[in-house]
């Protein structure tokens, strides 16, 4: 709905019970028009962070990362499988719920400002475990790194 010519728009829910695959595709079909409609509002890409370069090495150094919010469910948490890596966490699987904005293959090379790359398998999931949080900001390297 627009609202006084400001260009607002208003996304009511349609009541509990959707499933997840019209959820998904809802999410979807608006991420599309916003990208359509409002291009500079697109989902941001940046390079990857001076600290990120200097751990992960070749792994993530001339590839554009991206940043995504990490979508948690109290009951049911994230629906991800991930691999520690030396760069960060490679993304192994994606459940269809909570929909994440990630793809199997990518790599987690961030969590909240917390660089991945160079750390142990355990200093990792320390980090990741204490920042893993519904709206927590990833840094993630594209698949095949």
């Amino acid at each position: 709905e627009l609202q006084d010519g400001l260009g607002a728009v208003v996304v009511r829910p349609a009541g509990s019970g959707l499933q997840p695959d019209v959820l998904r595709g809802a999410r979807e079909e608006l991420r599309g028009l916003i990208a359509y409609y409002f291009p500079e509002a697109a989902a941001p890409t940046a390079p990857a962070t001076a600290a990120v370069r200097a751990t992960a090495g070749s792994a993530v150094s001339s590839q554009p990362c991206r940043q995504v919010h990490l979508v948690v469910d109290p009951e049911r948490g994230a629906g991800l499988e991930l691999s520690p890596t030396p760069a960060g966490f490679r993304v192994d699987r994606v459940e269809e719920y909570p929909g994440q904005e990630l793809v199997v293959g990518e790599t987690i090379v961030e969590i909240g400002g917390r660089v991945l790359a160079g750390l142990g398998e355990d200093e990792m999931e320390d980090a990741f475990r204490e920042l893993f949080a519904h709206g927590a900001v990833l840094l993630v390297a594209p698949p095949g790194r």
